[in-house]
């Protein structure tokens, strides 16, 4: 049966005053779209192939306004409105079309088991995205919908962080050996070595210089795994780590160096912020240490040659203060270990105390 839509003499005569007939005029009907939150891992890609289907209906086939709601794990919802109305209807619509296509991105990747990059997905459609950022929010929004990270949907950061393997490392299936870019992995990757009696520890470097400063050393090298995120470690780096920290033996070392100021500590805090299995609080912090470059003047160790100290400022200062605070107070600390913990405060303390910091120079 065909219903058709009412006339305006019929809307009229069943609505016989001024505001009752607005009010029929208004009212449209709608179709109401729902993602999240925390839907299961298996069921999200049936659930976005679901929402497009239910999109591509209303918009296509029927010509209703669709309302798509975006309801976060902490309880927070967002919405998506096509068409929109009043003064932002452009910015609107281009704000619907973005999140379809990356909607649409996600379930064709999820779909064909295959990998892009972030990067991959914005120059897809750089004309309509505009910006990679607008790729990036659309995918922050549907993690916290899921409560998934982006790896679910096949979508992943393109790679920034280095790593240098002196003996093989079987990462996937695949042999790492040398200095090459951090591989793609994910929370259930398998990292394993066979030659873990010739690694004596994991060293991570704030700086990508030092990175390849150490890696050019043969002798400091070569029985050390070494890593650098490049500053703020990327969500992929810090996944590898800890794949690797649960395969590594008990008696591989694990530690950080960083300029010592509030920043370089906040990195080696950055690098230890999961939530790791009992008995992986095995990080620590190897410097550089201010009091040592206070005491010394000269930079004796090869790690922290070139290491100038300069005054901090007054909102470094604070920083510190609230790290340090921060550390003081019992709570999850992620992989970082009693002797890490201890190390920091410890080097917090000297920064608050003599205003000073400790700077690597990019050493090449």
């Amino acid at each position: 049966m065909v219903s058709l839509r009412h006339s305006l003499r019929e809307l009229m005569d069943e609505h016989g005053t001024r505001g009752k007939l607005l009010n029929a005029l208004q009212h449209t009907a709608k179709r109401e779209i729902q993602l999240g939150p925390r839907t299961p891992v298996d069921r999200i890609e049936a659930e976005v192939g679901m929402a497009l289907d239910l999109i591509k209906n209303a918009m296509q086939l029927n010509a209703v306004p669709v309302v798509i709601k975006l309801v976060r794990c902490d309880g927070r919802c967002s919405r998506i409105v096509y068409p929109a109305r009043g003064s932002t209807t452009s910015a609107g619509a281009r704000r619907a079309a973005t999140f379809v296509s990356v909607l649409k991105t996600v379930h064709t990747r999820m779909r064909s088991r295959q990998t892009a990059t972030v990067r991959d997905v914005f120059y897809g459609n750089v004309e309509l995205y505009g910006r990679q950022q607008v790729v990036v929010d659309w995918l922050v929004a549907l993690e916290q919908c899921f409560g998934v990270e982006k790896s679910v949907f096949r979508i992943l950061a393109a790679q920034k962080g280095l790593v240098h393997v002196p003996v093989p490392l079987e990462v996937e299936g695949q042999e790492l050996k040398g200095v090459g870019l951090i591989p793609y992995v994910s929370d259930s990757s398998c990292v394993s070595c066979k030659q873990w009696d010739a690694v004596e520890a994991v060293i991570v470097v704030e700086k990508e210089a030092v990175f390849h400063r150490l890696t050019r050393a043969a002798a400091y090298c070569s029985n050390k795994i070494i890593i650098t995120g490049k500053g703020y470690p990327d969500q992929l780096t810090r996944v590898f780590l800890y794949r690797l920290l649960a395969s590594a033996p008990r008696n591989v070392a694990v530690r950080a160096i960083a300029d010592s100021d509030p920043y370089g500590i906040d990195i080696v805090l950055k690098y230890c912020g999961a939530s790791p299995a009992p008995g992986m609080q095995r990080f620590d912090y190897g410097g550089i240490f201010i009091r040592d470059l206070i005491d010394a003047g000269v930079c004796a160790n090869p790690v922290t040659e070139g290491c100038t100290l300069q005054d901090m400022s007054l909102r470094e200062w604070k920083m510190a203060q609230k790290m340090l605070i921060a550390l003081c107070n019992e709570g999850e600390r992620g992989y970082l270990s009693n002797s890490g913990a201890a190390s920091i405060r410890r080097e917090l303390q000297w920064q608050l105390l003599s205003f000073k910091k400790g700077e690597m120079n990019a050493i090449m």
